[in-house]
């Protein structure tokens, strides 16, 4: 577990500067957030969303009758990998729609209360979904079967945490991935050389030795999580 403090006495250590701050160590763990992400870093992210709250951590659909469900987005969403609405005998496959497209909100049901929805008519789907401002909209063509659950697969982006009191700093914790502690550090220390040192073979080391250590983890996790890649089986012949 990386906390405030450790990062701290890691940084200052490594560097030898008596000159970290707290505000310097947040723009830190900021900055090498933004970093990683800027160099291709990806991590999945699943959100269930469910018809009622059983817990507070629990996360609701909305249902606006006709076929129409409404979710929200999650905080660190970033990009949609897949979305999955699960009825009683199959899971359906969403297929995204921009709101520009002229399929989508393109007719109007209901007899008192006008309602708008997309035309499908046109569309070979059976589940689609479009994002209107912070909210995700769910168009089934089925309107009689009972959703059990809606499941939205992501790109997660890093959010660095608040920064904490300074009496906290013994147990605030850094969340992220055990393999980013290390690359914390050494952007926390090429940061730091690149302010207050005039050594410039030293900055330069430091900002490689981080450099290639995201660039190899990068690549590493990408491998690992990449579960479609047919190369990643090797079949052996009966012997």
């Amino acid at each position: 577990m990386m906390t405030y403090k450790k990062l701290y006495h890691r940084i200052r250590e490594s560097t030898g500067l008596d000159v970290l701050t707290e505000n310097v160590l947040q723009t830190i763990i900021e900055n090498c957030f933004a970093d990683i992400t800027s160099r291709g870093y990806r991590e999945f992210g699943e959100q269930i969303y469910i018809p009622e709250k059983e817990t507070e951590e629990d996360m609701v659909f909305e249902s606006l009758g006709q076929g129409l469900y409404c979710i929200d987005i999650p905080e660190d969403y970033r990009r949609t990998l897949h979305l999955k609405v699960t009825v009683n005998n199959k899971v359906y496959l969403g297929y995204r729609l921009a709101l520009t497209d002229e399929r989508v909100n393109s007719i109007v049901v209901g007899n008192d209360k006008k309602d708008v929805r997309s035309n499908f008519a046109y569309i070979d789907k059976d589940v689609i979904f479009y994002t209107k401002g912070e909210k995700m909209y769910i168009e089934c063509r089925f309107r009689d079967k009972e959703v059990y659950d809606i499941r939205l697969g992501y790109d997660k982006r890093l959010i660095a945490p608040k920064q904490p009191y300074l009496k906290a700093y013994d147990t605030a914790e850094i969340k992220c991935r055990r393999e980013f502690e290390d690359a914390i550090v050494l952007f926390g220390v090429y940061f730091l050389l690149q302010r207050y040192s005039k050594d410039t073979d030293r900055v330069q080391m430091a900002l490689n030795n981080y450099k290639y250590y995201v660039e190899d983890l990068t690549y590493t996790l990408a491998y690992e999580d990449n579960y479609t890649d047919e190369d990643g089986i090797i079949c052996l012949e009966r012997v």
